[in-house]
């Protein structure tokens, strides 16, 4: 089963063994193949030579041809098979913090229309304080922008009004 990456990103498969579960990457990976879990192989060149320069450990029977990545979702379904609870909340907690970071960096280039799916990511993971604070923020930069009656600031009142209820 493959999975695109969503607004949280992906973690190379190789990290997660031997950083997470103490396992060698080639190993984990057999364990990916049976189908369980969602991944993807990151082909992308420039996400490659990240993989690269970070020195993150790959599974050798990957190939040359891509990295072995896990989306978020497969690495919190992993914890809670390999009964890793203890990761399981700090791991969220910094997936929100990724995705509240990814948005205000969105909105501070004025791709408001781009932070918005990252802003809704937050309030899918519960964490409705930051996703109002996200869309709060996308309000009063649209209001600044266009003015506080244009259609694009009232899809900010919107979401705000959707993550209170």
């Amino acid at each position: 089963m493959t999975a695109k990456p969503d607004a949280c990103g992906v973690f190379i498969a190789g990290e997660v063994a031997a950083s997470l579960f103490g396992q060698s990457p080639t190993a984990f990976l057999q364990e990916l193949r049976q189908g369980k879990y969602a991944k993807l192989v990151l082909t992308d060149l420039e996400a490659l030579r990240a993989v690269a320069a970070l020195g993150l450990p790959v599974e050798s029977t990957a190939g040359a041809a891509g990295a072995a990545a896990l989306p978020a979702a497969t690495v919190q379904q992993l914890m809670v098979d390999r009964r890793r609870l203890d990761l399981l909340q700090p791991f969220k907690l910094a997936l929100l913090k990724l995705a509240s970071q990814e948005a205000a960096r969105l909105m501070a280039r004025g791709e408001y229309e781009s932070a918005l799916p990252v802003a809704l990511d937050a309030v899918k993971q519960g964490k409705t304080q930051q996703a109002l604070a996200c869309f709060a923020e996308d309000v009063y930069q649209c209001a600044l922008e266009y003015g506080p009656r244009d259609p694009r600031t009232s899809l900010g009142y919107f979401n705000l009004g959707k993550a209170r209820r």
